[in-house]
């Protein structure tokens, strides 16, 4: 049915002026407008039988957005304005009762809307509570335009209001409701969010410096592995910024201070006055059962102190759970890299003496991480231990609180017997109230804790890429091998040197004496080993003195084809090189040095990607990256 909103307006005027007197309803709109939250039930009567709207089929939101929007109707009317706020909440109603815009402002995924869900998408149109009246159709019209075209969702994705599921969800459905423009709605939006989840777009430097195929090709690729440490903690404080503003959030709903609580604990505490005098009228003696209540207020507090307390416990077991994570991977890693030294040798006494040198650091470096993980993991532990109290204590109040809800329904089973349906509408209606407290409180905790869950899942991602990027480096410095040695710590030197200030220029006019219109990965590469070869006496293949061309890459092919130099995935070392064909026509377009293959996942270190030097990582299990190429430098005999 599509509404009228006009008659909407005029009939809700009418309908609150019969009922509480046209003089009440002037004098409020004369204080600043009309409360609607005072006429909450009243509207809901209007909405379900004068123009069957079932209010429930939207989780009740119409009592927040809707009593805004006749705020706006009504004043509007009374002050001879413009019927431009008519139009706009007649559109805003439609919307908020159709399944698919439902759908794409869901950011907790449960397929309905809540007040909270509401409110963020009224806030990112600039609705609030001191200015409803000013909403322009503008405003609502760029705001859905927002939602369509995948801004929205990685705006509240940034803000935390969501998670990635969620997200990439609504823009399944987005593609649905919209399928003549799937494609290009699925594609600026996944670019949005994979740019707030670390997921890179960046080009690498192809022969031509025509960026568009590596664009495509490193779409799997992501940013984390290639930022620095002082980038990646100012990445983790912000994120444990939001985790810890939510974490207030969810306090805040226990504590009382919530602002949907205290609204409805007023309904409660309303509902309970009623409820109370129509007893005292009934000449009912209450006093068991105020006793009653009572006790059950004095419960529920302690159950929401204790889940402030859990809350904040679990707060700390994920900061312990980091520490003790980091210091395990730590520890592995050294043992690999010792294990490794262990089994070098050479007939060089000084290389043999720079390996034993390396074993006796890296026993030393591993007997710290065995002790630093012995004490994460007691600290992990005892947290556990701690929360696993709480919550015996949290299941204790709950036990007793079921029982003193049972009490009560015993008394109150005993008033209906005595007193009869005369009492049941006020009994219900304090119930019903304390039931929609809870049930906010439940739905809302639960929400909050699932955006606390993908806070703090992103604060351990880039803590273990902390560590593991760390552990990287360190591999290559306990590396027996010390070609593979030379020259990923002489690429590590250039991470983030680029064209925008220049600092890749020396890449670039060192091999080709041309412009920055170049692509320049090759550039990059045959300087790394042109300084290992100046700086060291160790043996480096001249290809990077064939550099006549631009397409450097295409002839170290060969070259290393007809060498027989070719190798597979599962034998490349830090160290070589790794050449990207993106179409798979035989011909290299881009090439980089492998910084690190991990299992399935390879990190590389490439010039002109992205324009500028950067660390990338390839999931070598996607068939995406199967046209990949390694040449053997590091183990030249």
């Amino acid at each position: 049915m599509h509404t009228n909103f006009s008659d909407v307006k005029a009939g809700f005027q009418a309908y609150l002026e019969n009922l509480y007197g046209k003089e009440q309803i002037n004098n409020d709109n004369a204080q600043g407008g009309v409360n609607l939250f005072d006429y909450n039930d009243e509207l809901k009567d209007y909405l379900e039988n004068e123009l069957n709207i079932d209010v429930d089929s939207i989780e009740g939101s119409l009592s927040e957005i809707l009593d805004r929007a006749l705020i706006a109707n009504i004043n509007a009317v009374n002050t001879n304005q413009s019927n431009n706020n008519g139009f706009v909440t007649e559109y805003l109603f439609d919307l908020l009762r159709d399944n698919d815009f439902v759908k794409t402002i869901d950011l907790n995924g449960d397929s309905k809307l809540d007040n909270d869900e509401i409110k963020e998408f009224m806030e990112y149109i600039s609705l609030n509570d001191n200015n409803a009246e000013n909403v322009s159709y503008k405003d609502i019209y760029d705001g859905v335009n927002s939602v369509k075209n995948g801004e929205y969702i990685k705006d509240q994705l940034d803000a935390g209001n969501t998670t990635l599921d969620v997200a990439n969800q609504i823009l399944d459905n987005l593609s649905e409701i919209q399928a003549e423009q799937a494609g290009n709605i699925q594609q600026t939006a996944t670019q949005n969010i994979n740019a707030n989840t670390g997921a890179s777009g960046a080009s690498g430097g192809s022969g031509s410096g025509d960026d568009t195929d590596e664009a495509i090709w490193v779409s799997g690729q992501t940013s984390l592995a290639g930022k620095t440490e002082e980038e990646l903690l100012e990445i983790k404080a912000e994120k444990q910024e939001k985790a810890d503003e939510q974490r207030e959030r969810l306090n805040s709903v226990y504590d009382g201070s919530d602002s949907g609580v205290k609204t409805r604990e007023q309904n409660v505490q309303a509902a309970y006055e009623l409820y109370m005098r129509r007893l005292d009228e009934e000449k009912v003696d209450k006093t068991r059962l105020q006793e009653k209540i009572s006790q059950i207020d004095a419960k529920e507090a302690q159950i929401d102190a204790q889940e402030i307390k859990i809350s904040n416990q679990e707060a700390k077991i994920q900061q312990n759970e980091n520490a003790y994570n980091s210091a395990k991977s730590t520890r592995e890693n050294l043992e690999s890299a010792l294990s490794a030294l262990q089994g070098a040798s050479s007939d060089d006494p000084d290389e043999q003496a720079a390996i034993e040198a390396q074993i006796a650091s890296v026993t030393s470096a591993l007997n710290t991480a065995k002790a630093k993980e012995e004490e994460t993991k007691k600290t992990l532990e005892y947290s556990k231990r701690v929360l696993e109290k709480m919550e015996a204590t949290k299941e204790t109040y709950e036990s007793d609180l079921a029982a003193l809800n049972s009490e009560k329904d015993q008394i109150e089973a005993e008033i209906l017997q005595t007193i009869g349906p005369n009492i049941a509408e006020a009994m219900n209606g304090y119930n019903n109230a304390k039931e929609n407290l809870n049930t906010y409180k439940e739905n809302t905790a639960e929400n909050i804790k699932a955006q606390i869950d993908a806070s703090e899942k992103e604060v351990s991602e880039i803590e273990k890429t902390i560590t593991d990027n760390k552990n990287r480096n360190d591999n290559i410095e306990y590396s027996p091998n010390l070609l593979s040695k030379a020259i990923v710590q002489e690429a590590l030197k250039y991470l983030g040197d680029n064209e925008a200030d220049a600092s890749a220029d020396k890449f670039l006019y060192k091999w080709h004496s041309s412009s920055r219109q170049t692509g320049w990965c090759a550039a990059f590469v045959s300087y790394v080993m042109e300084q290992v070869a100046n700086n060291t006496d160790l043996d480096i293949p001249d290809w990077y003195e064939e550099i006549e061309n631009q397409y450097w890459q295409v002839n170290v092919h060969r070259a290393a084809e007809k060498e027989n130099e070719l190798i597979e995935s599962n034998q490349a070392q830090p160290g070589d090189i790794v050449l990207f064909d993106y179409d798979g026509d035989g011909t290299m377009q881009h090439i980089g040095i492998v910084y690190a293959i991990e299992g399935d996942m390879m990190y590389t270190i490439e010039g002109n990607s992205g324009n500028c030097v950067k660390v990338n990582e390839y999931d070598l299990s996607n068939p995406v990256n199967q046209n990949i190429t390694y040449v053997n430098i590091v183990d030249k005999k």
